[in-house]
């Protein structure tokens, strides 16, 4: 995930060499609420997907991706 920080809109690009089915992607602020959700989309390796996360306050926010098996947990820092 990058830029991190940012001043809102974060990338996300996959550095494996085969694709990967992501199950859902969720963000989190602090408090623990649910901010962000996106389901069942294809990400590969020459593909970014991007999250616009600027219509919220600057902040610490965590990102959950779930692909079927595991879950990545990021943190990210929103600045402007």
């Amino acid at each position: 995930i990058y830029p991190n920080p940012s001043n809102g809109k974060f990338n996300l690009r996959i550095s494996q060499f085969e694709d990967l089915k992501i199950e859902s992607v969720e963000i989190y602020n602090v408090y623990g609420e649910k901010i962000y959700q996106d389901v069942n989309f294809q990400i590969n390796q020459s593909s970014n997907f991007q999250i616009d996360l600027s219509d919220h306050p600057n902040g610490i926010y965590f990102v959950k991706i779930f692909d079927g098996e595991k879950q990545f947990i990021q943190k990210l820092i929103l600045e402007k």
